[in-house]
């Protein structure tokens, strides 16, 4: 009698094997035999999850860096540019002062200009002998010497100019006309300190 109802569970639990692999088989496509079926369907319960938060992870991690590469870049693009702007004025300053041999063309202004404020702060006055140029320090003395007729005149710095290309100094009315400029023409600049 108990040889019987071992037989008897032993055929009912291979019938209930055999039920649930061939679940698993048909929810998973399984062409495999049903037991085979069923250890696949349970790796694949515990298989672990696709690399793809990884993957995300390593794509915000790259775009990152070079949003990081790409400010630095442009951090040293103007830094560079700076640099370079205070280079060209020392290189200017240091022409026009110490070689005393600053030459090119000098032009001069005035009319519409008499009486605004220039860019150290004071009125202009046409009639004065001031001078504007790029970099030297305001209250710069220079003599400026008329290369065609040898003519001098000095003349204190208390504006910015010029701002046409090709031209070293722009003189006042009365700075050009002493030394024979009507136009433009060509100088001399030598610094001789400031007040």
């Amino acid at each position: 009698m108990r040889m019987l109802t071992k037989a008897l569970l032993a055929v009912v639990a291979g019938a209930f094997v055999s039920a649930s692999g061939a679940n698993a088989a048909n929810a998973w496509n399984c062409t495999a035999p049903a037991n085979v079926c069923a250890k696949r369907m349970t790796k694949g319960a515990h298989a672990k999850p696709a690399k793809h938060h990884q993957h995300a992870q390593h794509t915000k991690s790259s775009k990152s860096k070079h949003y990081a590469k790409s400010s630095k870049s442009k951090h040293y693009a103007k830094t560079s540019h700076r640099k370079s702007y205070k280079v060209a004025r020392k290189k200017s300053y240091k022409a026009a002062s110490y070689g005393g041999g600053q030459s090119g063309v000098a032009s001069w202004y005035g009319g519409k200009f008499h009486g605004r404020k220039t860019a150290s702060g004071e009125r202009y006055n046409q009639n004065a002998l001031t001078a504007a140029h790029r970099s030297l320090p305001f209250g710069t003395r220079v003599r400026v010497t008329n290369t065609n007729n040898g003519n001098a005149v000095v003349v204190r710095i208390n504006d910015r100019g010029p701002f046409v290309g090709g031209r070293v100094i722009d003189l006042s009315r009365a700075a050009a006309s002493s030394i024979g400029i009507n136009g433009v023409g060509h100088v001399k600049i030598a610094v001789l300190g400031r007040n």
